[in-house]
């Protein structure tokens, strides 16, 4: 009985040191979203402000950048729920949680993409503007897919979420793979702010067919959406010029 009873309160202690750590593991995560580790923390908690991931820097605006109407041109908004999903085109009806407006949804040329110079490098440059009503602690939401693809058709349709692709009928650009990054509503507070940008680089695009750009996003999966709404877009009236970042 004393062997058996030892085995147990070994065995309890095990489990218990077990359920310690992988909770620690997780601190941060949402409690009903607590799926994933996230690699890249861009919120305001974070003295980062920028990352490169998978070949593209993603960065965080620093306060009170404004877009402003007429400045910022939006090109996909997405709404919904816990998660949401969509990409840019002018195929109604929408597939996803794409708003279908085309004043808010609609395709994209490439060369409609704004050229910055980093580094002697050039970049294509795509902003976020998050419009969620969160409160503390739940002022976050994760960007869990993203890709760029090119394409000959300003009516794209019928992406599969299974093979994460368009088929044959578009070209993939950029993805940002297995990688999740934790956004914050804080970052620029406001509808028409913007609160992050991706660089892409120009050489990605090199070679591509297509003229139209299309974004695929999806938000939620760690850090849900409380059914404020996504936007994507690019600056107006811009030109190439070199960047310095903080």
């Amino acid at each position: 009985m004393k062997i058996k009873n030892g085995w147990l309160f070994t065995l309890s202690l095990f489990l218990l040191v077990f359920l310690l750590v992988f909770n620690l593991g997780f601190v941060g995560l949402s409690k009903v979203h607590a799926v994933s580790v996230v690699a890249y923390d861009l919120t305001t908690d974070n003295s980062n402000i920028s990352y490169t991931i998978n070949g593209a820097i993603w960065e965080r605006f620093q306060p009170a950048t404004s877009a402003g109407s007429g400045v910022f041109n939006t090109f996909l908004r997405i709404q919904n729920s816990g998660t949401e999903r969509g990409y840019n085109t002018d195929h109604r009806p929408v597939q996803f949680d794409e708003n279908s407006s085309a004043v808010f949804t609609h395709n994209i040329l490439l060369g409609d993409v704004p050229q910055v110079v980093f580094g002697g490098v050039v970049y294509r440059e795509f902003q976020l503007d998050i419009n969620e009503n969160g409160s503390d602690p739940d002022w976050y939401i994760s960007l869990d897919e993203f890709q760029i693809w090119t394409t000959g058709d300003p009516n794209l349709s019928g992406y599969d979420e299974g093979t994460h692709s368009f088929g044959s009928v578009a070209t993939l650009v950029y993805d940002i793979g297995e990688n999740t990054i934790k956004m914050d509503y804080r970052a620029n507070k406001g509808s028409g702010k913007r609160d992050y940008r991706v660089l892409i680089p120009q050489s990605m695009f090199d070679g591509k067919s297509g003229d139209y750009v299309v974004l695929f996003a999806r938000h939620g999966d760690i850090w849900p959406s409380d059914a404020g709404f996504e936007e994507w877009g690019v600056r107006n009236g811009y030109s190439i010029s070199g960047m310095k970042f903080n």
